[in-house]
């Protein structure tokens, strides 16, 4: 952020990701008049606009599962219940179940195998945030972002038309770095 102009017109971060860049940018003295935050992993986008949007109705619904899981007195039954969720999940493509894998999962990993299907493992030495912790964090995020209208939008990152007066952040993952320097 240090290194970001001081006034900006348009933001744009087509690789947005756990959007940390972003969240750094909306409590800095830069100057910002929109924000335009992508990401080509559509579970991804439709998690920040429900926080931007419904931020309770994660709670609720992530509260529901983990109250589920920690209803489970052994590791086992606690991985089964996991399992049972991300099966789900990849049939469904439920976004609570996403949320709730991406909490409960080993460091908080989303990865997916070649069939595109979601396969983090459960993360055997704790049961993810606490609901309540989980509830201060989505509401700080609903706050800052609808204060400042961030637009989180589903599109591969060749779609952004960026003029002279925005500013790009990029930080592709792995898989893009070969297209990334092909662009540079």
């Amino acid at each position: 952020i240090s290194y970001f102009p001081k006034c900006i017109d348009t933001y744009y971060e087509p690789f947005c990701g756990s959007c940390s860049v972003l969240f750094q940018l909306l409590y800095s003295d830069i100057k910002v008049n929109n924000y335009v935050c992508s990401d080509i992993n559509k579970e991804l986008i439709d998690y920040f606009n429900l926080v931007k949007n419904k931020p309770n109705s994660i709670y609720n619904e992530y509260k529901y599962r983990w109250n589920h899981l920690t209803s489970f007195n052994n590791v086992k039954n606690k991985q089964n219940h996991y399992n049972e969720i991300r099966n789900n999940y990849n049939k469904t493509k439920n976004i609570y179940d996403f949320i709730f894998l991406t909490r409960t999962s080993v460091n908080g990993l989303i990865r997916y195998n070649s069939k595109g299907e979601f396969n983090a493992p459960f993360h055997l030495t704790r049961n993810g945030i606490q609901p309540e912790r989980f509830k201060q964090i989505i509401l700080q995020w609903s706050k800052i972002i609808n204060n400042n209208n961030v637009k989180f939008i589903c599109q591969d990152y060749k779609l952004i038309k960026p003029k002279k007066e925005n500013y790009v952040f990029l930080d592709p993952p792995y898989g893009y770095e070969k297209q990334y320097q092909m662009i540079r």
